[in-house]
């Protein structure tokens, strides 16, 4: 979990500071835009792994039929 996470925030970062150093604006705005989908691509991994720490549970207790599937 957080070697994807350290993995994703290195790269936002490296974005963020080639848009500083960028030659000019459209350089600028495309590294930004690339930091910003690293930024939801962790977001996302976030999202599925804490999904994952949850349905298997939820899978578990409907296999033993201590909650009925919907």
């Amino acid at each position: 979990m957080y070697k994807l996470f350290d993995l994703y925030a290195s790269r936002i970062a490296k974005c963020e500071q080639k848009a500083k150093s960028a030659r000019n604006e459209d350089d600028r705005y495309s590294w930004l835009a690339m930091a910003d989908s690293w930024r939801q691509t962790a977001e996302l991994q976030q999202l599925l792994e804490l999904q994952e720490r949850h349905v298997p549970n939820v899978s578990k207790a409907v296999a033993h039929g201590f909650v009925h599937a919907p």
